[in-house]
């Protein structure tokens, strides 16, 4: 089977939906045909189905550099451990289970996918077509790079459904809501690209980043990295609810302090985002907001209120939940946790959220829960 060339950008999900319009056939049906697989779903953004790339017209390597999410989630790998990870991909021979994960990790804190309606108007008078944007979908991209104008948020799930039409057929959607200044929404979008579209030499990323630190004067006892106070002034610069939304929360232990382990080779197993995080952070050039003497002097931030966390968090899913219950639709925990923005909590945190951890577990046995442990397969 040969289909259409890709359009720029155009993530492998659009593909699919485009291709079963155009061909008048159901999803099961085209990807059989495309992966010899009996599927009946497939990730919008990312596969490691050979036989996608070449209904293309690509080799499976060049698909997945130029329209799956694969290159912005290996962006700042040492470049070994880059085309192992690729290789492993490319030798899957269709096991979508190598693929989850990466899914998972390059959308932390978005549900939703995003269009640009500058470049819809494009795309339509281009093409008389338009599609989705990988660069529109991965994690904290707020704003078009290309337009330079906030991103809208429709009412359709990133997510393995069909039927998900093209952009320009989506009438129901907001402008994006910006939790951190335009500027700062922009420079997360262009590293965001950058990370997603060339391919840099990263081997030596701990080092460049411990001589920019020291550059800008992060530094005491002359020549030691001041780790803590940069992580302070990242959550500064950012804000907490930002850094919270995207999973990213610093805490005041040594284990929340990511943006002091990414200045070492052991840090560099990092999401991608974190790392987009501390390279705008570092580009804005900063200035340190005290001395070590008068850091360390400093009465340490109040604790976590996490009583009134866990009533906060449950209040919101439970209206959530209800929102499904009363549609007739089912949501998973991984959806929850994003809505809630309570991702990182519920990772690094359950000794101290015992009541929404029991209603967490509750849920999974609901009638709502999209996977029931020990009843029903996941689809």
């Amino acid at each position: 089977m040969f289909l259409p060339r890709p359009y720029p950008d155009e993530v492998v999900g659009s593909l699919l939906h485009r291709a079963e319009r155009q061909l008048g056939i159901g999803r099961e049906q085209l990807l059989m045909r495309l992966t010899g697989h009996p599927l009946s779903s497939h990730s919008f953004l990312m596969t490691p189905y050979d036989g996608v790339a070449h209904a293309f017209g690509l080799s499976l390597e060049k698909f997945l550099r130029e329209h799956t999410v694969l290159p912005y989630m290996t962006a700042f790998m040492p470049t070994g451990e880059r085309r192992r990870a690729i290789s492993a991909l490319v030798d899957a021979h269709g096991r979508q289970g190598r693929t989850a994960s990466l899914v998972r990790r390059s959308v932390t804190g978005k549900i939703w996918l995003r269009l640009c309606l500058s470049c819809v108007k494009e795309e339509l008078k281009s093409f008389g077509e338009s599609y989705w944007h990988r660069v529109h979908q991965v994690t904290g991209v707020e704003v078009c790079v290309k337009h330079d104008c906030n991103l809208c948020v429709t009412p359709l799930r990133i997510s393995r459904d069909s039927g998900i039409p093209p952009p320009h057929e989506v009438f129901d959607y907001q402008s994006a809501d910006l939790c951190i200044s335009r500027a700062t929404a922009a420079a997360v979008a262009r590293a965001s690209a950058e990370a997603l579209w060339i391919v840099k030499d990263e081997d030596f990323l701990p080092l460049a980043y411990q001589n920019r630190v020291k550059d800008l004067g992060y530094v005491y006892m002359r020549s030691r990295t001041h780790g803590a106070l940069l992580a302070h002034d990242l959550k500064a610069f950012f804000g907490e609810f930002y850094l919270d939304k995207y999973g990213c929360a610093i805490g005041t232990g040594r284990k929340g302090l990511w943006p002091a382990k990414l200045l070492h080779a052991s840090g560099q197993h990092a999401t991608t985002f974190k790392h987009i995080l501390l390279r705008v952070f570092l580009d804005s050039t900063p200035t340190p907001s005290s001395s070590r003497v008068e850091f360390e002097g400093r009465r340490k931030p109040r604790p976590r209120d996490w009583h009134q966390i866990e009533l906060d968090a449950i209040t919101q899913l439970a209206a959530e939940v209800e929102r499904h219950r009363a549609a007739g639709t089912r949501v998973s925990a991984a959806d929850l946790y994003d809505l809630a923005h309570i991702r990182s909590i519920v990772r690094g945190h359950k000794g101290q959220i015992p009541q929404l951890m029991a209603w967490i577990e509750h849920f999974k046995m609901s009638p709502q829960s999209a996977r029931i442990p020990g009843r029903r397969p996941r689809t």
